[in-house]
């Protein structure tokens, strides 16, 4: 068995989660708590880095919504590494 999941390096697509399609970068770094475009960027692009390195070092709270949504915030290696099936890459079932 292996999990199936996004990785964080699709934070900033759209994904669906129990019927809804939503941009979870959008809920989790919302434009208007950022005054420019640029710092909201930066903050998106720390979360990818830290998953694509294999550490975690980031709120409690935005890990909750990741595990809620079916993101493996572990590391990107394990997909590489054929541990974790990537979500958006997976043949759709019904």
């Amino acid at each position: 068995m292996k999990p199936i999941c996004y990785g964080v390096s699709d934070i900033d697509k759209e994904i669906e989660v129990n019927g809804k399609r939503f941009i979870p970068a959008d809920i989790l770094f919302p434009k208007s708590d950022y005054e420019r475009d640029f710092d909201r960027k930066v903050a998106i692009g720390s979360l990818k880095l830290q998953s694509a390195i294999g550490c975690s070092c980031t709120f409690f709270s935005i890990m909750q919504k990741l595990f809620e949504w079916h993101f493996w915030p572990f590391g990107e290696e394990y997909f590489h590494q054929g541990l974790v099936i990537d979500k958006l890459a997976s043949p759709k079932t019904s």
